[in-house]
C-alpha cells in the first residue's frame, strides 16, 4: 500500500525496518524506522549509535555518553553512544505510514523519487553524507548494509 500511494520501493521500507529495528528485536513505541522525535514532548531518551566528523562530534558534545575514533574510507569519525528520543506511533501502521510521509514530505530526499525502483540508487542516497549520500543515517554504511539485506532476502521481487 505504502509503495502504491507514495513510490517508495517496498525492498527498500522493509529493509529499512529490519536495519532499523534489528529484524523486530528492537521496536519501542512502534518506531519501525529510527525516526527521531522533533516535538520535544517525550522525556525518556533511548541509547543509540551516531557517526559523527569533528565538527558534528563538538555541536553534539553534550549528548555524547561515550565514543571511540574509527577511520572509515580514510576519513577520521567517531562512533558515539548518545542518548536521543524517537517518536511513539500508535501501531506499526502508523509508523509505516510516518516513514512513507517522512521520505516523501522532506525535500532532503526529493533525489530518491528520481530513481524509479533502482533499490541500489535509492540505498547508496539514504546512505550517510560521509559516503556521498543524504544521510538518513550516520552509519557509513547504512547504503550498503540496505543493499545486503534486500539482495539476502531478495526483496527487490516486491517492487513494481
Amino acid at each position: 500500500m505504502e509503495q502504491a500511494k507514495y513510490h517508495i520501493p517496498a525492498s527498500i521500507t522493509l529493509a529499512q525496518a529490519a536495519l532499523e529495528t534489528g529484524y523486530g528485536q528492537h521496536v519501542t513505541g512502534n518506531n519501525f524506522f529510527g525516526i527521531k522525535d522533533k516535538t520535544g514532548a517525550l522525556k525518556n531518551p533511548s541509547v543509540t549509535t551516531e557517526y559523527f566528523d569533528e565538527k558534528e562530534y563538538q555541536s553534539n558534545y553534550l549528548k555524547i555518553k561515550d565514543s571511540q575514533v574509527i577511520t572509515i574510507s580514510g576519513k577520521k569519525l567517531y562512533k558515539c553512544t548518545i542518548k536521543d528520543t524517537f517518536a511513539h506511533y500508535p501501531s506499526a501502521w502508523a509508523s509505516f505510514r510516518a516513514h512513507s510521509k517522512h521520505l516523501s514530505n522532506n525535500k532532503r530526499y526529493h533525489t530518491l523519487f528520481t530513481k524509479g525502483k533502482n533499490y541500489e540508487a535509492w540505498a547508496s542516497l539514504l546512505g550517510s553524507t560521509k559516503k556521498g549520500g543524504i544521510g538518513y543515517a550516520t552509519d557509513p554504511n547504512y547504503g550498503q548494509s540496505i543493499c545486503r539485506i534486500i539482495q539476502k532476502y531478495h526483496l527487490d521481487l516486491l517492487d513494481y
